[in-house]
């Protein structure tokens, strides 16, 4: 009877670890056939080692991997940008993020890029942004600009910001009184910063439109990206909620105030473009409310 049961115990055990170790075959097949694929999709070499060592080093499981992958390969057989996914990973490996949340990540970025790129599929059928883009020294070629613009897009999706505001914005965007004052790397950036407009979460319309007055105040895609900063610090400096501070910055653009003294006057805590502290007539009632009202972190 002892030796049956040593004869049970030994078979029980070998089936136990003969079955763990096909998993583990399993897995690393799978991830060696999204590996090949990857390669195939553009994915580079190096990025791809770098990967296998995260797994190597126990930072991600082979499933995860071949998860991250999927999604990378996904995204380029829908000829949408797959180095935002590369990006988000390689980020999440860096920070010390687990497996699963890059995973989760990943997956929200495919999906969010995904619905960008519907949106701006039609918008660049527009003849006017068709116009745009032909014109000598557009400066980016227009997959780049779409892929581009996809990618700016989806951060305001992930932040939530809705489908239907988006499709205001590149509403405005795709008129031609913006479009013949700005070209591709400009859009790309108002669009970039869109969600980072402190009031963005609460009211996208108002956002939306302050990125278009800025577009047709003569921003540059540099001087876009401070924009945000600056408001941040100007609101900081006179204690107004961030409408005003919008309200503020774009009656300095209505003034035709250069993009470069805009950004210099908010860096200064000038709202109004006047002396320091100096508020816009008709929301001086609104001072001291600056951290109680419109103050939503857009990253």
């Amino acid at each position: 009877m002892k030796l049956y049961k040593e004869i049970f115990t030994i078979l029980f055990f070998g089936i136990f670890f003969f079955g763990i170790s096909s998993d583990i075959q399993a897995q690393q097949n799978a991830t060696g056939n999204w590996m090949q694929k990857a390669r195939e999709a553009g994915i580079e070499q190096s990025v791809l080692s770098d990967f296998q060592e995260h797994v190597d080093n126990q930072k991600v499981t082979e499933e995860q991997l071949s998860s991250i992958l999927r999604s990378a390969v996904s995204m380029s057989d829908r000829n949408l940008p797959t180095d935002i996914i590369v990006q988000k990973a390689l980020e999440g490996f860096s920070k010390g993020v687990s497996g699963d949340r890059i995973v989760s990540v990943v997956g929200q970025v495919q999906q969010s890029v995904a619905k960008a790129a519907t949106i701006i599929d039609s918008w660049m059928e527009k003849p006017e942004v068709r116009e745009m883009m032909s014109k000598s020294g557009a400066g980016m070629p227009k997959e780049k600009f779409r892929n581009e613009l996809a990618k700016a897009a989806s951060k305001s999706i992930r932040q939530n910001i809705p489908s239907e505001s988006l499709d205001k914005v590149f509403s405005e965007l795709g008129n031609k009184s913006v479009l013949s004052k700005t070209g591709p790397s400009e859009i790309v950036a108002a669009v970039g910063i869109l969600p980072d407009i402190s009031s963005s979460a609460k009211n996208p319309q108002a956002a939306g439109e302050f990125v278009v007055r800025a577009l047709k105040g003569g921003f540059k895609a540099n001087e876009l990206q401070k924009l945000p900063t600056a408001m941040k610090m100007a609101q900081q400096r006179s204690q107004l909620p961030a409408a005003s501070v919008i309200e503020g910055v774009a009656g300095q653009m209505k003034g035709n105030v250069p993009a470069k003294k805009i950004l210099q006057n908010l860096f200064n805590g000038k709202v109004g473009g006047g002396p320091p502290g100096d508020i816009p007539r008709g929301i001086e009632k609104n001072k001291g409310k600056g951290n109680g009202n419109g103050n939503a972190n857009g990253n």
